[in-house]
C-alpha cells in the first residue's frame, strides 16, 4: 500500500511541474497575450522515476490582467504498465512593474486531479506562488524571456483497496528556473528545471514546453 501511494504522489507532483505552463505568460517565460490571444502547448516533464507529456491551452487579454488555462496529460511511471492521468487548471493574474519597464509580475495558482496509475488511486494538488519574468531583445527574431517561479504546494492522495482506504498527504514547496526562447513573437520553446523544497526523496523535474500564439 506504501508503494502505491508513493506512485500516485509521484504522479501528482510531476504533473504539478507543469502544470503552470497552462496559463504562463511573461512572467512565466512565454509571449505575452498581446502576441495572441490563445496559445495551444506541447508540454513535457522528465523526472527520476516518472514521465509526463500532455497538452495544454490558454487565454489572456492584450492588456495585463487575468489569465488562465487549461491541460490534459499523462505520467509513466518506471516499472509501471499504466499510465496516471492528470487534469489541470492554472491562473493568474499579470501586474508589471513600473520601477523595471518590461518586467511582469504574477500571482499565481495550479490545481491538478490524478488518476492511476491502476483504477483505485487518486490524487489531488493545489500550488499557490508567485512568478517574475523579463524579456531581453536578442534580435529582429528572437527574444529571450528568464523567468524565476516559487510555489507551494499541498498534494494529497487517496487510495480504495478490499481491505479498506488509505490517504495520505504532504506539503512542500518548488523553485522553477528557466527562460523562454521567443522566435517571431509567436512561437515559445521553454525549458526550466522545477527544484524541490523540503520534499522527501524527491529530484528536480526538467520541463520543456512548445508554444504557439494565435489569434493575432
Amino acid at each position: 500500500m506504501k508503494r502505491l501511494l508513493s506512485l500516485a504522489a509521484l504522479a501528482a507532483g510531476v504533473s504539478t511541474a507543469m502544470a503552470g505552463a497552462a496559463s504562463a505568460q511573461t512572467c512565466l517565460g512565454y509571449a505575452p497575450f498581446a502576441n495572441g490571444p490563445v496559445r495551444v502547448a506541447g508540454d513535457l516533464a522528465l523526472a527520476d522515476g516518472a514521465n509526463t507529456f500532455g497538452a495544454s491551452i490558454a487565454f489572456g487579454s492584450e492588456k495585463p490582467g487575468l489569465f488562465g488555462g487549461g491541460s490534459f496529460s499523462g505520467t509513466r511511471i518506471d516499472n509501471v504498465d499504466q499510465t496516471a492521468k492528470n487534469l489541470g487548471l492554472s491562473g493568474g493574474f499579470s501586474i508589471p512593474l513600473v520601477s523595471l519597464p518590461g518586467t511582469e509580475l504574477c500571482p499565481v495558482a495550479d490545481y491538478v486531479h490524478s488518476w492511476g496509475p491502476g483504477d483505485n488511486i487518486s490524487g489531488n494538488s493545489i500550488a499557490l506562488g508567485g512568478a517574475l519574468g523579463h524579456p531581453f531583445i536578442a534580435s529582429p527574431s528572437l527574444t529571450l524571456v528568464p523567468f524565476v517561479d516559487l510555489r507551494w504546494i499541498h498534494a494529497s492522495v487517496h487510495l480504495d483497496t478490499p481491505v479498506g482506504n488509505a490517504d495520505g498527504s504532504d506539503n512542500f514547496g518548488s523553485l522553477t528556473l528557466g527562460s523562454g526562447l521567443m522566435f517571431s513573437k509567436t512561437v515559445t520553446l521553454r525549458p526550466a528545471v522545477q527544484i524541490p523544497i523540503a520534499q522527501d526523496g524527491a529530484s528536480s523535474v526538467f520541463l520543456l514546453s512548445l508554444g504557439f500564439s494565435l489569434g493575432k
